[in-house]
């Protein structure tokens, strides 16, 4: 089944103080820490439906996290609004897009967190059908990459289903090295 994908995050930045508008542009960034929240739509079935419905329900989960670094809150905005974008137009291209690294300027482990969430919203907001056609074509780097993201989202207590159906299809595409390369690869975080 096909659900939407969410709308867009909104984050908060505090306005800088006088004394902060008044140093060199450099150091005028806030120090404070910002709010980033998004709102996610989730498809359940109802408890309630008789055996053979088909209409599932939906319920929102406001998602809200404090980004203790603004230039990484500012980066996670911009590479979401660019997945969204593409998520419209070319979805491998949007996975693809959400695959690249945070920049490794970013240490904010909130930060890098909600980089990982992005890749899980294009997967699992996308059509089952086209998961081989996307697959196809891909390197064996952007395999690792999706599995390792893989596990991040079936490590989070939410709906799993989708993921699962992108685990079994990059597996039979990545095969079994794609996992172990994806799980024992060296951090640096």
């Amino acid at each position: 089944s096909y659900v939407a994908p969410p709308p867009p995050p909104s984050v908060s930045v505090p306005p800088p103080s006088k004394s902060e508008q008044t140093k060199s542009p450099i150091s005028s960034q806030p120090k404070s820490p910002v709010s980033y929240s998004r709102t996610l739509e989730i498809t359940k079935p109802s408890s309630s439906q008789k055996r053979g419905s088909t209409s599932p329900t939906r319920s929102s989960l406001v998602e809200e996290a404090v980004i203790n670094d603004p230039i990484a809150a500012q980066n996670l905005l911009e590479r979401e609004n660019e997945v969204r974008s593409l998520m419209h137009r070319d979805r491998k291209e949007a996975i693809k897009k959400s695959l690249e690294p945070p920049p490794s300027t970013i240490k904010d482990k909130v930060a890098k967190e909600k980089f990982s969430d992005i890749v899980l919203d294009v997967l699992s907001t996308t059509k089952e059908s086209e998961i081989n056609s996307i697959l196809q074509g891909m390197q064996q780097s952007e395999h690792d990459m999706l599995m390792k993201n893989i596990y991040r989202g079936l490590s989070k207590p939410v709906p799993n289903g989708p993921i699962f159906k992108w685990h079994a299809a990059v597996l039979s595409k990545g095969g079994a090295g794609c996992i172990l390369r994806s799980i024992s690869e060296r951090r640096t975080s």
